[in-house]
C-alpha cells in the first residue's frame, strides 16, 4: 500500500503515525494533523473515486505520470475522461 505524506519528512517503511501522515476530512477538507490548518484552497469533494477541488472542481488529485513509485508527486491536473485510473482513490 501507499500513504499520503508531506514533504520532507520521513519516507521510512513502517515508520508508525507520523503526524504529516496522518490526515482527517471534515466538512470537505482534507487536513493534515501536523499543521491542523484548513483553508479554502484545501477544501476538497469526492465522486465517483475522483477527490476535486471545491473551488474549481475540473481539476483532480492525480499521481503525476501514472507513476506507482514510492515517492511519486501527486499533483492537480484537469480530469480525464480516459487512462484516469492515476485520478481515482
Amino acid at each position: 500500500g501507499k500513504i499520503l505524506d508531506v514533504q520532507g519528512k520521513s519516507e521510512e517503511d513502517s515508520t508508525p503515525d507520523n503526524d504529516n501522515q496522518l490526515w482527517s476530512y471534515k466538512d470537505g477538507y482534507l487536513i493534515n494533523k501536523q499543521s491542523g490548518h484548513d483553508a479554502n484552497n484545501q477544501r476538497w469533494g469526492t465522486k465517483h473515486g475522483f477527490i476535486y477541488l471545491h473551488a474549481k472542481p475540473d481539476l483532480m488529485l492525480d499521481i503525476r505520470g501514472g507513476s506507482t513509485d514510492d515517492g511519486a508527486k501527486i499533483i492537480l491536473w484537469r480530469r480525464k475522461n480516459e487512462d484516469n485510473n492515476n485520478q481515482k482513490w
